[in-house]
């Protein structure tokens, strides 16, 4: 909401009227981390309503935007609320609030709406077909935490004909509803938004092969992560996706794209080999194919030609990392933030020697729990948030001053090892 241009319009009467009933009708949540004072409280009756913090108005004194976002508001929104009469209304963000009831049904009401964000917003239940008719939209989030039986849902109406009258839509975050669609189904009812540049659906019980997104040509980002989507990577021609950047999904099909910064294929069921194909994503910057069913041997030198890599996780698949010690030179090696390859069957540190400097001196993960992994442990990077060595067969005896090399850590494990001595004070 913050791209809406303000214009210094004086407040109507009745627009004025319908945001202080909708004051006065709203009730807020008492918690250290809220906000003191929401921006519903900081309305002063004695300036134009128009002034007031989430509020803007056109030339003529209407208000067409509003955003009452991360206001802790607990109080429902029924039929009847004063919201569903601000019908000169294009932009609405109710997004982090704690609403807590079934998904009003009075949206319909404000028919110029282009943008309109109610995710995480605490509603739950069906999403209401007058959704549907809001057919001036340009972006919908509806997202949700996938938390309980009572998150949202689309049954009736189900996704395609939630969309189908939504014909200017661009943007389509429906992260956490529980849709239950097969990729099929999800591309017959996306066919017809060949213009989407977003399409946001993880966590959503999708289920079945991978559909083909090859004529939408418009797409930036693709997320449909954390469903139940099968098959194996193979070449499909996806070269026409000149503007994906961002991709979180079950499959990535065929020529890569040097814009793509983020490919996420965690906690999928896909098999086969690992995807060569990502050694030619020069751009990317975060790699995460964990917790799939990948097989074979992957050479660690191999990720040199990703220069841009900082984030990299491979845990929890079949595969075998070869990471010896000599044959990767500094120059060339990411300088990785995250490096997670638990499971890997690791039988020796990624011995870096060399390059394990770079990561040193930045990185804030490393997971390298759960392999095969002996001797001492060569390096504790000093910056480290999170260094999880568990699982191995690492053989030494804890230094005194152990702890003074892991001043920032939050969590660190040696579990499950061959460890000798006292805890030292300085953990």
């Amino acid at each position: 909401i913050s791209n809406l241009v303000l214009v210094s319009g004086q407040c109507q009467s009745d627009q004025r009227q319908l945001l202080v009933e909708l004051n006065l009708t709203s009730s807020f949540r008492s918690t250290t981390f809220a906000t003191p004072l929401g921006r519903l409280m900081k309305w002063n009756q004695t300036k134009d309503c128009c002034s007031w913090e989430g509020v803007s108005c056109d030339a003529g004194g209407h208000v067409i935007g509003l955003d009452l976002s991360t206001q802790e508001i607990t109080s429902p929104i029924d039929d009847s609320s004063s919201l569903f009469r601000l019908q000169h209304l294009q932009r609405l963000n109710l997004a982090f609030n704690r609403f807590d009831t079934s998904f009003p049904t009075g949206f319909d009401k404000l028919e110029n709406l282009s943008y309109l964000n109610l995710s995480y917003s605490g509603f739950k239940g069906q999403i209401p077909v007058e959704i549907s008719r809001l057919t001036r939209l340009v972006t919908l989030d509806l997202s949700a935490f996938p938390i309980s039986k009572t998150s949202l849902k689309l049954e009736k109406p189900n996704l395609e004909m939630l969309v189908q009258n939504l014909t200017r839509l661009r943007f389509l975050y429906l992260d956490g509803i529980t849709i239950s669609a097969t990729g099929n189904e999800l591309c017959r009812a996306l066919l017809p938004f060949t213009k989407l540049q977003v399409l946001s659906m993880s966590d959503c019980y999708l289920s079945g092969p991978i559909p083909s997104f090859s004529s939408f040509k418009n797409l930036r980002e693709l997320n449909l992560g954390d469903n139940q989507l099968s098959g194996t990577i193979h070449s499909t021609d996806w070269s026409g996706l000149s503007n994906l950047e961002i991709v979180n999904i079950g499959d990535l099909h065929g020529k890569a794209t040097s814009l793509l910064g983020t490919l996420d294929l965690s906690s999928n069921k896909l098999q086969g080999q690992f995807p060569m194909f990502v050694f030619e994503l020069h751009g990317l910057t975060l790699l995460d194919l964990s917790s799939n069913n990948f097989s074979g041997l992957i050479p660690m030198s191999a990720f040199q030609n990703l220069r841009n890599l900082s984030d990299l996780d491979l845990s929890y698949n079949r595969l075998s990392i070869d990471a010896p010690a000599t044959n990767i030179s500094p120059p060339s090696f990411p300088t990785f933030t995250a490096l997670e390859l638990a499971s890997c069957n690791l039988t020796e540190f990624p011995g870096f020697e060399r390059p394990m400097k770079n990561i040193n001196s930045g990185i804030w993960i490393l997971d390298l729990h759960g392999n095969q992994l002996q001797g001492q442990v060569p390096i504790l990077p000093s910056y480290a948030t999170y260094l999880d060595y568990s699982d191995n067969n690492f053989s030494f005896v804890l230094s005194a001053h152990i702890g003074d090399s892991l001043q920032f850590a939050s969590f660190f494990s040696l579990s499950n090892n061959n460890i000798h001595g006292s805890i030292p004070e300085s953990l």
